[in-house]
């Protein structure tokens, strides 16, 4: 198969996983709308999971094929680019992102412990089995319970009643976008395998850097319109929740599914900068309780330094 064909294919593949992801997020708003679900439901399902649908198509897509690297790669891929560069970019964006809920830094320090949980659970033998999501699941029905309890105070702002034509509208569209999700995905993994073996690179390091790049779109998107309807807290969430859904939920279900195992020193450098980023935005946002402008630019360089080592020390492993 062509090289060209195929990196043109695997673009247009990745960045339909990212549009369906956005417009699924959308659809589904509008459904948490007119159904009247609670505050705290809506701000789960936008922060914890919506979000992160395209990763979620892909790992499962990936396991069921048995490409564990590409589950490997696109998750930590994701957490890393999520507290990076969708994190500096919008720190910027945002000129400045002032933490002053006790809420919103208690996360950050969950989202680190699951972060620091994920990474110990690789360590002990190299892999995540079933055991080990099982593991993860627990962890997060606790997360979830604790969130229930405790912030009922916790407000996401809806628009307007949605009309019942409008909520058929918005639940064909969910139908629709997950079906091109499942589509994208599955197109995704297959020219992802392709990719690799045409540059000689391996599939995590594809995964790593350019699925990821295509699954973290839609919270680009949905920090970044937080930002510009000035609800900077909103943002946060989603950050820290996409990065929980990444390291725990999706993890898990794609353990379930079949183990996921880390086999060379890419995987390696990418489970060090993991654990490097979480730490750093988590220092960043207890510090002076606001993220400035010059931490947003440190996390976009401490991307591409992260990117420059896996090429440079990893790149060509196959």
């Amino acid at each position: 198969m062509n090289i060209w064909f195929t990196a043109l294919m695997f673009v247009i593949s990745a960045f339909a996983l990212g549009f369906a992801g956005i417009y699924a997020v959308k659809c589904l708003i509008r459904v948490a709308q007119a159904l009247k679900l609670g505050t705290f439901i809506v701000a789960f399902l936008l922060g914890a999971v919506a979000t992160s649908l395209p990763e979620l198509f892909i790992s499962i897509h990936a396991s069921l094929l048995g490409r564990s690297a590409i589950v490997f790669g696109n998750l930590i891929g994701s957490t890393i680019l999520d507290l990076t560069l969708v994190a500096g970019i919008t720190i910027i964006f945002a000129r400045g992102i002032k933490v002053k809920q006790k809420t919103i830094r208690q996360d950050a320090l969950w989202m680190f412990g699951f972060v620091l949980l994920s990474i110990v659970l690789f360590a002990i033998d190299k892999s995540i089995d079933r055991i080990d999501a099982v593991v993860l699941l627990c962890t997060l029905a606790i997360y979830i319970r604790y969130l229930a309890k405790h912030r009922k105070e916790f407000k996401y702002v809806l628009e307007d009643k949605v009309k019942a034509k409008q909520l058929a509208i918005s639940s064909s569209g969910l139908v629709f976008f997950a079906f091109m999700l499942y589509y994208a995905a599955r197109f995704t993994v297959y020219y992802a395998g392709e990719l690799a073996l045409s540059l000689g690179f391996s599939e995590i390091l594809i995964a790593l850097f350019f699925v990821s790049f295509g699954t973290s779109l839609p919270e680009l998107v949905f920090e970044l319109r937080s930002i510009a309807i000035k609800t900077k807290d909103i943002a946060l969430g989603d950050m820290m929740g996409s990065v929980i859904a990444n390291m725990v939920l999706i993890m898990a279900i794609s353990a379930l599914i079949r183990p996921i195992r880390i086999i060379d020193g890419v995987s390696f450098i990418a489970l060090f900068f993991c654990v490097l980023t979480t730490y750093m935005f988590v220092t960043f946002l207890f510090s002076a309780q606001k993220l400035d402008v010059m931490e947003g630019i440190a996390l976009i360089m401490l991307y591409l330094l992260f990117i420059m080592l896996e090429f440079y020390l990893g790149g060509m492993m196959v």
